[in-house]
């Protein structure tokens, strides 16, 4: 989801969240997810693959080689197929 007015110049993360001018990633669409029938378990799936890309300092390169290393999902195939077919880069959290 992308807030109202956000400047957008680079990939947002699937089931992320993404608001600011220059739009930062502010975590993942819970509430989004929940109302679409995403168990809990699904969601913390994704909230792994989420830290890996934003609350751990890796390059994006190490960042997809740790995704990789995640217990198969259709969550993780889905982001990996997302972040090898990026070509402009994708947005970051905002420190």
């Amino acid at each position: 989801m992308i807030g109202a007015g956000s400047k957008v110049s680079q990939d947002i993360v699937p089931y992320s969240l993404a608001d600011g001018p220059r739009s930062y990633i502010h975590g993942i669409n819970i509430i989004g997810l929940r109302r679409n029938g995403f168990t809990n378990e699904e969601i913390s799936t994704i909230k792994k693959i989420n830290s890996i890309l934003f609350r751990q300092k890796r390059t994006l390169d190490q960042s997809i080689e740790a995704i990789n290393n995640l217990p198969p999902s259709e969550f993780r195939e889905h982001t990996l197929n997302f972040l090898n077919k990026s070509t402009r880069g994708i947005v970051r959290m905002k420190r």
